[in-house]
């Protein structure tokens, strides 16, 4: 089998078992609807290298399809995921400050209950006590 063959070959397996794996997920029927139109994902072989990058791209032709594209080089997928960003009307990169912003927000929104319960716990422990033990601070 000639090296191209075996490279479309093995990138058809690849795609099959990637769509496969996308179709069965619970998220899968929603990714359009949440503006989720295009994956690109990369692939390497231990055995064959660098496989390529394939594209899935979401179109509404036909009631909405997933059509596809592999690229070659890291530098073509690099070129795609930056022309995808550039075309799309949500920056991105505020986005992701956003989500970034609020996920420290929730942690240390997390750390603050967390040590107020368990300031709560000392202070139930030594309600009943004179003093409280020795190295319990409760200023």
């Amino acid at each position: 089998m000639k090296s191209s063959e075996l490279k479309k070959e093995i990138r058809y397996q690849i795609e099959t078992q990637f769509r496969y794996n996308l179709y069965n997920d619970i998220k899968f029927p929603y990714l359009h609807s949440l503006g989720i139109k295009h994956l690109l994902q990369a692939f390497q072989n231990p055995e064959h290298g660098y496989i390529g990058i394939l594209h899935l791209w979401w179109t509404s032709e036909n009631e909405g399809t997933w059509k596809s594209q592999w690229y070659d080089t890291e530098q073509e997928g690099i070129a795609m995921s930056e022309k995808i960003m550039n075309d799309s009307p949500v920056d991105g990169h505020k986005l992701g400050k956003v989500i970034d912003r609020k996920r420290r927000e929730v942690m240390s929104n997390q750390i603050n209950m967390e040590l107020k319960s368990r300031i709560e716990d000392v202070l139930e422990q030594t309600k009943n006590e004179d003093e409280p033990e020795k190295g319990v601070l409760l200023n």
